[in-house]
């Protein structure tokens, strides 16, 4: 496995103020020796004013053994985007695009996927905060073009700190 990346520093008056072309890429074995998978990303990172950032990768390719089949020649394309403008108020979204498994393990697929998420956290005392998010995913066969499956969560965390060490939290959340 490596990662490499190289930071370009802007101008403090700049909207964006660092830049970071990235490359990962790796194999992986099971212990048996056979590969799992081989892969290549490339990608973008950039932090700009107000501490917002923005992520876009692409898998160049990735040739990956599920369930004992060769899936080869996967592409996919993703973007992440956050911002903490506030102390009161953060955003977030995701999107991504491009060839995913079916992970069915008694029929794997290759299929064509979209997955969305958008969420916030919200703080409207020092104490207390909620933080709401949805994420959506559908899969296409490639091979027949039918819906394999979609579907949405949505889910709500809500925090509150009572003392230093004593908080409460709770989770609801809805599995479309």
């Amino acid at each position: 496995f490596f990662f490499t990346n190289y930071t370009f520093y802007r101008d403090s008056d700049s909207f964006i103020q660092r830049i970071s072309p990235q490359t990962m890429g790796g194999y992986f074995w099971n212990f048996d020796g056979q590969r799992k998978d081989e892969f290549l990303w490339v990608g973008l990172n950039m932090q700009m004013k107000g501490q917002t950032w923005m992520n876009a990768r692409v898998l160049v390719a990735s040739n990956e053994r599920f369930a004992g089949e060769d899936f080869r020649g996967m592409n996919r394309v993703n973007m992440n985007v956050n911002s903490n403008f506030s102390q009161r108020m953060q955003l977030g979204a995701f999107v991504a695009y491009g060839d995913n498994i079916s992970r069915n393990p008694s029929n794997p697929e290759m299929g064509t996927g979209t997955d969305l998420s958008v969420w916030t956290t919200l703080k409207p005392a020092s104490r207390l905060s909620f933080s709401p998010r949805i994420s959506y995913s559908r899969l296409e066969s490639q091979a027949s073009g039918e819906e394999i499956y979609s579907g949405y969560i949505l889910r709500t965390r809500t925090n509150y700190q009572f003392t230093k060490r004593l908080f409460m939290r709770v989770i609801a959340q809805y599995n479309d």
